[in-house]
């Protein structure tokens, strides 16, 4: 089921995404790949 939605997603991606512009939205991708990484390693020791 995960492969199914991640697979979906990222066709939706390709179809309707503003690939010209990437450079636009790159230092929001940077911001939440940094947040995510804080995130994992303030919460490692605590298991969801």
């Amino acid at each position: 089921m995960h492969l199914l939605f991640n697979f979906l997603f990222l066709m939706a991606g390709f179809k309707w995404g503003d690939w010209k512009n990437w450079r636009e939205y790159y230092p929001t991708i940077l911001f939440f790949i940094g947040g995510d990484l804080l995130k994992n390693f303030l919460f490692r020791d605590y298991p969801m």
